[in-house]
This record gives structure tokens, C-alpha cells and sequence, in this order.
């Protein structure tokens, strides 16, 4: 497989769950969640929007944060984590100004972004 699709005059299209070999082998990813496209575009893209936050706050979070293109969230107390998408620098700094918290950002492997959007 590694050798067809080294092969930049082919198309191939892989379905698996077996996301190590996807990773392996693909520059341009279709997750469906529900019958439905969840994501569509090149691997590096995905990976590089899609972030898991650790949150600090100096005070009680909410119960909901403020956030869009949310995936997973839990808060207990001070202390929450979110699994977010279409993340930049100015929404970090913008959420960490609104919850006056500390905000650390872990980028995912395909595997954790896949069982986000299934989970």
C-alpha cells in the first residue's frame, strides 16, 4: 500500500479503522460520524486544528464553557479540558482572558481526533 500511494499519479481510497496504517499512508482525510462528513481535507490540517485544553482557572468554571467548535468538555471546579476545533492563538488568548485561567494546548493524533468525533 505504502508504495501505490507513494505514487503521486494515483488516487487511493482507503476505508479503515486501523487509523496507524491510515496515518501511515494518507495525505487527505474523510471521517464520517453518524452516516454523515465530519471532516474533509489534507492529515496535517486536521491535526493542526484540533487540540485538547487543559484549563487552570483562578476561580470556579462554568458549567458549560464558552467555547465553538467543541467536541468533549468536562469542568470540575477550577479544573476543566475540552477537545476543541478550528483552534488559533487568538481564541487561546481570548479564553483565557474570559475564564481568567491558564490554558495549555496538546495537539492530537488522528487516532484521539477519531475517537473525539465518535465518542
Amino acid at each position: 500500500m505504502i508504495e501505490i500511494t507513494a505514487d503521486r499519479t494515483r488516487t487511493v481510497l482507503f476505508s479503515t479503522h486501523i487509523i496507524s496504517d491510515l496515518e501511515r499512508v494518507a495525505d487527505q482525510i474523510w471521517i464520517l460520524r453518524d452516516g454523515a462528513l465530519a471532516w474533509a481535507g489534507p492529515l496535517d490540517a486536521l491535526q493542526g486544528s484540533v487540540v485538547r485544553l487543559s484549563i487552570n482557572a483562578r476561580r470556579s468554571l462554568p458549567a458549560v464553557l464558552p467555547l465553538t467548535a467543541c467536541l468533549s468538555q468536562r469542568v470540575a471546579g477550577e479544573r476543566g479540558s475540552a477537545v476543541v476545533t478550528q483552534w488559533t492563538e487568538q481564541r487561546h488568548s481570548q479564553l483565557q482572558e474570559t475564564l481568567d485561567a491558564d490554558i495549555a494546548v496538546e495537539p492530537l493524533g488522528l487516532e484521539d481526533i477519531f475517537v473525539e468525533l465518535h465518542s
